[in-house]
């Protein structure tokens, strides 16, 4: 009757662990079931597939040095969320680096587009989009885009916090692989479909009104070109009209969907595992900040390994000691906070 007696109590625990909001398994001392892990990830889920689905759309709209520059302030969300839900304390130190963090990163992509645009600039000073009316829808789309991109920051910082809020402070009671696991389920399975119709929708041909303009005015300009080089066989507009009549290919061709599956392999499931992990062992703004040190860790890659000498810019080693700066003032601030909470 006491086995009998004990298996109930068993039961009963089990039943009330399982009814537990995931906001108390962050204290749990038992493994995580299934269900338990599936409860966490249907939490997660929606913030991790509108912070990509976001940062991807501020790509199209928007420059990749807006997007990223967008996209570091999301250890600023990640720090001010922590916050909030107190699972961080303020400290200064910690701000600072989170400044640090996101100031070299910017100054790295300004850098970058300002070196970008004067090759443009010395290989194209002969074709410029002034005589094209389609600048103030070209200025909407930025706009777009780059609310787009603090959309993801934003949708970023929650769904760190969330991980950190959620997740268990042992990581022995539960796995990050399987919690991994049921989020990507999620938004394979409920998400997704909005994410291909939306797409869809955004990569069919636009109206014919800039189409129309950049046809008619391309066509008036190699009418100009004929006139003006009758005489002269040595050449020909083909080059020049080329580069307006062919379309950018919009298709998934097969090599490029193994190209995102090897990357999808080897770099976003690798890459999000230890991330995950990162914040469960230090904290959100930590784990968050020391995404930026791909940018020191790539500044020493094209120096040493592509052997690129144009990376010796003040932006280039500005923005990595920056980076690296802010990820030691973080660390510095979680060490003060951890040796002053009380269960130090």
């Amino acid at each position: 009757s006491n086995s009998s007696n004990n298996n109930n109590n068993n039961t009963h625990r089990n039943d009330n662990q399982t009814s537990q909001h995931p906001s108390t398994y962050a204290h749990s001392h038992h493994i995580l079931s299934h269900l338990q892990h599936l409860q966490i990830a249907s939490k997660i889920a929606p913030f991790w597939f509108l912070s990509n689905y976001f940062y991807n759309l501020s790509l199209r709209y928007t420059s990749i040095t807006s997007s990223t520059v967008l996209s570091s302030m999301g250890s600023a969300f990640t720090f001010l969320f922590a916050i909030l839900t107190k699972e961080e304390s303020f400290a200064w130190i910690k701000a600072y680096g989170v400044f640090f963090g996101f100031l070299g990163c910017t100054i790295t992509s300004f850098g970058d587009s300002t070196n970008d645009s004067d090759d443009q600039n010395d290989n194209n000073h002969d074709v410029t989009m002034d005589n094209y009316t389609i600048d103030n829808s070209r200025l909407d789309k930025q706009l777009w885009g780059d609310i787009a991109g603090l959309l993801s920051a934003i949708g970023y910082g929650a769904y760190t916090v969330l991980i950190r809020k959620y997740c268990p402070k042992n990581e022995n009671l539960m796995s990050m692989s399987l919690l991994l696991g049921y989020i990507g389920l999620i938004n394979a399975l409920l998400l997704s479909p909005f994410a291909i119709v939306t797409f869809h929708s955004i990569m069919t041909p636009p109206s014919t009104d800039v189409t129309t303009t950049i046809t008619t005015t391309t066509n008036q300009q190699e009418y100009e070109y004929s006139q003006n080089n009758a005489h002269d066989t040595s050449t020909t507009p083909t080059s020049f009209t080329s580069s307006f009549t062919q379309e950018p290919q919009s298709q998934l061709t097969g090599f490029i969907l193994f190209c995102l599956i090897i990357k999808g392999l080897f770099d976003n499931v690798l890459s999000d595992y230890l991330w995950a992990r990162s914040v469960i062992l230090t904290s959100a703004t930590v784990a968050t900040v020391g995404l930026g040190l791909t940018v020191p860790l790539a500044f020493l890659s094209d120096l040493f390994i592509m052997g690129r000498e144009d990376v010796l810019s003040l932006s280039g080693i500005f923005g990595a000691l920056f980076v690296l700066f802010g990820f030691v003032l973080v660390n510095m601030g979680e060490s003060e906070s951890l040796d002053h909470s009380p269960s130090a």
